[in-house]
């Protein structure tokens, strides 16, 4: 359980993460493409986690690595 918690934790600190140090890609011309929510993913070896928003809603998949099939049951604490 704490291995989710501290895989969830880090996931969405990292969901802010863009380009790395020497780009900006602000002034590089964009084709318009259509609005992607927020997401933010992890994975150990057991585990995958992956963590969306939609709306004021934030959406939690947690799967098992290996095979990609739903935790059942699991309880996932987001602070």
């Amino acid at each position: 359980m704490r291995h989710i918690l501290l895989l969830v934790t880090i996931a969405l600190a990292s969901a802010g993460a863009s380009a790395h140090e020497g780009h900006d890609h602000a002034a590089e011309p964009t084709a318009p493409r259509a609005a992607a929510a927020p997401r933010a993913e992890g994975a150990t070896p057991d585990f995958e986690v992956v963590a969306v928003l939609e709306g004021e809603r934030l959406v939690v998949h947690l799967e098992r690595y290996a095979t990609n099939e739903p935790v059942v049951g699991a309880q996932v604490e987001v602070d």
